[in-house]
């Protein structure tokens, strides 16, 4: 990516792929990577089940193209997260809701990630 076009996307965040899950029927996950981020506060309703809308918490631009899951673990920065008892701030890994992957008219550009 350009490195004029990075200046738009200031904090980064950490993907996990969803690989599938151990005999416990935990989730399990491939490698970390971390990507470039914008990180809004979310102002889309996404469709829930049956007549339920939810309204994501963030609203996060990559600075790649990916392909990204809604069984995938995120995990962003520090300063969005909320205190533990000790009163340290914890990264959050919030619930991916929905994923807009988004094209110009050749290819597969950025990708917007809705979380809860």
């Amino acid at each position: 990516m350009l490195s004029s076009i990075l200046d738009l996307f200031p904090k980064e965040i950490i993907l996990e792929p969803w690989t599938g899950q151990n005999r416990a029927g935990e989730p399990t996950y491939g490698e970390a990577v971390t990507y470039p981020a914008k990180i809004e506060r979310g102002n889309r309703q996404v469709q829930g089940q049956g007549d339920r809308a939810i309204v994501p918490k963030h609203k996060i631009f990559l600075g790649a193209a990916v392909l990204v899951d809604v069984r995938d673990k995120i995990t962003l920065p520090l300063e969005y997260g909320e205190r533990d008892s000790n009163g340290n701030f914890a990264a959050p890994t919030p619930a991916i809701v929905d994923v807009q992957p988004i094209f110009d008219e050749l290819e597969h550009v950025c990708t917007i990630i809705y979380c809860g």
